[in-house]
């Protein structure tokens, strides 16, 4: 393929791209086919032929590397062809896309059209991204509030105040004394699991916990109800990843590729925040994600923001 002219290694390019996307068929490059009105051999650039069942598929493709669009003489021309070796289906590949009445001419023959994409290719380099979006919940901040447990007796909500002097690590247990967990990754998880609400806003009185909770001092266990007031944000950015390895066909009819596999650049939070556009939702986007990321910040990052309770925390 070396020593072939530039519009023959078009045509063996799309042909190694034609057997990635159809490995169960037999996929052939620069073929004769007889022609069964003309009696004489066409020249076909790629044929495809495959058995389903007792049927026999033939699709023929033909190539074009050329500086203009195609016109519609040439979909014209090869419709013919399409129709003379009686195959079920016909494909032109070009290098430059589609005159309007190229476009329009193929629509009513039945005619697919694409064009060549290999981001990596010097000869035929395309430019692909992926329109992303990026969502980012944040819990800006977090109150805990511990409050009487009414099924038990007043006199058992007694909190020591040592127990209160680190309150995002104070241990949260069991009416039998095991640990559930400390009160900060008791809110973690539950922030991770989405039990807390991610949409932007300030929310009061969140019971994140499902079972009983109990404080344990010594060996006596105080039973409390534990809620939450959390602060959230929720960020939205919107911009394209750049594909690094992309090769296929781009059907002009619809827009899609049609490839195997693609490589997309690296993506950090610190390009997305600087690079990409801040919108107010998804749905006000012209354009549709492709992608649509989802990112929360880790529970280990919160900060608590003020506790209360009805016993006094400890002040300096």
């Amino acid at each position: 393929m070396k020593d072939n002219p530039k519009w023959k290694k078009f045509e063996a390019l799309a042909a190694e791209i034609q057997k990635e996307l159809s490995p169960q068929a037999k996929v052939e490059h620069d073929v004769k086919i007889k022609g069964e009105d003309s009696k004489v051999d066409r020249q076909i650039d790629i044929s495809v032929r495959q058995n389903i069942g007792q049927y026999s598929l033939l699709i023929v493709i033909q190539c074009k590397d050329e500086k203009a669009p195609l016109d519609v003489n040439v979909v014209g021309e090869f419709a013919s062809v399409v129709n003379d070796v009686r195959a079920q289906k016909g494909a032109l590949v070009s290098s430059s896309g589609f005159t309007a009445a190229a476009v329009n001419l193929a629509k009513q023959k039945g005619i697919d059209l694409f064009r060549l994409v290999d981001v990596e290719n010097k000869d035929w380099r395309t430019y692909a991204s992926l329109p992303a979006a990026a969502v980012f919940d944040e819990m800006e901040g977090y109150q805990l509030r511990f409050a009487n447990n009414p099924i038990f007796p007043p006199e058992r909500f007694t909190i020591p105040i040592k127990l209160l002097e680190d309150i995002p690590n104070l241990p949260l247990h069991r009416e039998d004394g095991t640990l559930i967990d400390t009160a900060i990754n008791a809110i973690g998880a539950a922030w991770n699991s989405g039990k807390l609400p991610k949409k932007s806003g300030e929310y009061f009185d969140l019971k994140f916990i499902d079972e009983p909770v109990f404080l344990k001092d010594g060996e006596n266990l105080i039973p409390v109800v534990l809620t939450a007031n959390i602060i959230t944000r929720q960020r939205i950015f919107f911009g394209h990843i750049p594909i690094l390895s992309m090769r296929g066909f781009q059907d002009v009819a619809t827009g899609g590729v049609h490839m195997r596999s693609f490589t997309t650049d690296w993506l950090n939070l610190e390009a997305i925040e600087k690079g990409w556009q801040l919108v107010e939702s998804l749905e006000q986007l012209a354009v549709q994600p492709v992608l649509v990321l989802h990112g929360s910040n880790s529970h280990d990052l919160l900060k608590p923001q003020a506790n209360t309770s009805t016993v006094p925390p400890k002040t300096d």
